[in-house]
């Protein structure tokens, strides 16, 4: 049994599907939330958060924030509440006392920029799991994209009702539609389509990462997977 069982979680990733979305989101125990969405979001998705996931800059000229990554400040109005989680998606053996720009784990800077809220940090199990399934649909990725690590975060704290938001990357004429590698940073690809096949495994087959699963996967908006 895990911290969200028993509960309706929303993630709201940054696709424009949670566009107008704001009372269904709004209406769920525990909303997730990707980074982008605090400064350029879907319009209209909704104000309750209860974690928001992804790459954080305190400061445009960061360090350490690789130039080019999705970093985002969190802005005044979100600080100044308490009931929320600050959720980073990388796996603590990545953290570095030096951060690189290949690498911009710094476990330091995290705890000071978290200014005294919780943090979640994704477990060395989950993280492996997610990327030991995405390597093995294609195994020329190099790390799985902030969207599905945040997703087996969630999946780690077992949601009884998971609804999801803003996953539509394979959507019809964007950009990385049906491309199989989207670099990033110079240094990492992400492959979208193999992503959205193991999202679809949960709603359409009950399987999470090859593994039976029990939790009920309502895909708002989903978008057709390319050769679907």
């Amino acid at each position: 049994m895990g911290l969200l069982t028993g509960k309706t979680v929303a993630l709201v990733a940054n696709g424009r599907s949670g566009t107008d979305q704001c009372v269904e989101i709004d209406a769920c125990d525990f909303v997730v939330r990707l980074s982008a969405w605090v400064s350029e979001g879907p319009k209209n998705a909704g104000s309750k958060v209860s974690a928001v996931s992804g790459v954080f800059s305190k400061e445009a000229n960061n360090p350490y924030v690789t130039p080019g990554a999705p970093g985002v400040e969190i802005p005044d109005w979100l600080w100044a509440k308490d009931d929320w989680e600050l959720w980073c998606p990388l796996a603590g053996e990545y953290f570095l006392e030096k951060p690189t720009y290949l690498n911009v784990g710094d476990w330091k800077w995290l705890l000071t920029f978290s200014n005294g809220h919780a943090m979640r940090l994704i477990r060395q199990t989950a993280a492996n799991m997610i990327y030991d399934y995405v390597r093995y649909i294609n195994p020329t990725v190099t790390y799985p994209s902030l969207g599905l690590n945040t997703f087996a975060m969630v999946m780690d704290l077992e949601p009884t009702m998971l609804h999801i938001w803003g996953y539509d990357a394979t959507v019809f004429g964007k950009p990385d539609y049906n491309k199989a590698q989207v670099p990033m940073a110079e240094a990492i690809a992400h492959d979208f389509v193999a992503e959205k096949r193991i999202i679809a495994e949960l709603a359409d087959k009950g399987t999470w990462c090859g593994v039976p699963n029990k939790t009920k996967l309502v895909w708002h908006f989903r978008p057709e997977l390319p050769g679907a």
